[in-house]
């Protein structure tokens, strides 16, 4: 049997599982859960913080020794550890960041040495753009923001973007949305997730430059249970190093490596 076909039966089961009063996961309707943070793994923690703070307006900051950069609603944590590739080809393809200026944000683009990889006007005034280490970062116009970036969508790519969507509509408690054309979207406080199908599998995430995404939770242990009253993949708690926080790791079915947090948000 294909490990495609495999890999879809299972996800039928997690998807079909009843959720019972007892067993509902947390609602973002309440704001209980939303994203959180990149994690880059990065050859040079200077280069990113250019791209971070000086070009997108982002404010640097050291949390019990680990370096980050912070948005109005997303942490950038900086490991210096070289990646063992781009963003390009894994399964979260770019992160997205909205400005209120798109011809002033890629004049600094420019004039700090970052290629433009593409841009467009329709649907929506956008461009991507190559930071340090082949991280593609979309950047999408939202006239009339206040702030000078922020995160405005993390990108999925595979060939099973419905399941992918429904996954994580399911994992996170949130109604998929469908975006024109042919991406999928998943709304999530502080930010959403876009799907777009391609003609084949994506690389896992884990020691690329993007190396995971993160997810703030509410109550992180009834979240955990909740997980496991759905039959979601098998989660592994821990403590965040230096914070102290409440933290779990798990990988989506498609290698997209996922850390789970509480109160990391105190940190914005």
């Amino acid at each position: 049997m294909s490990r495609l076909l495999l890999r879809s039966m299972a996800l039928v089961c997690l998807l079909a599982a009843p959720l019972t009063a007892s067993g509902q996961l947390l609602a973002t309707k309440d704001a209980l859960v939303g994203y959180g943070h990149h994690h880059l793994n990065v050859t040079d923690v200077a280069a990113h913080l250019k791209f971070f703070g000086e070009t997108l307006g982002g404010v640097p900051a050291i949390a019990a020794g680990q370096q980050l950069v912070k948005f109005p609603n997303v942490l950038v944590f900086l490991r210096r550890q070289p990646p063992t590739g781009g963003s390009k080809g894994s399964a979260v393809d770019h992160i997205a960041f909205s400005v209120p200026n798109l011809a002033a944000v890629l004049a600094r683009v420019k004039a700090n040495g970052y290629r433009v990889v593409a841009s467009g006007a329709s649907p929506r005034a956008t461009a991507l753009v190559l930071a340090p280490d082949e991280l593609q970062v979309e950047l999408v116009e939202v006239k009339g923001q206040q702030a000078a970036s922020a995160l405005h969508h993390v990108h999925f790519n595979g060939p099973e973007h419905v399941l992918m969507q429904n996954w994580y509509g399911t994992v996170l408690r949130v109604k998929p949305k469908v975006l024109t054309g042919q991406s999928l979207t998943l709304p999530l406080p502080a930010g959403q997730q876009e799907f777009t199908k391609t003609s084949r599998e994506m690389a896992a995430t884990k020691g690329r430059v993007l190396d995971h995404v993160g997810f703030e939770v509410d109550n992180m242990e009834l979240f955990l249970d909740r997980l496991e009253d759905i039959g979601a993949p098998h989660t592994t708690p821990g403590t965040m190093p230096g914070l102290g926080l409440p933290v779990a790791t798990l990988a989506d079915p498609w290698g997209t490596s996922v850390e789970l947090t509480e109160g990391l948000d105190k940190i914005r």
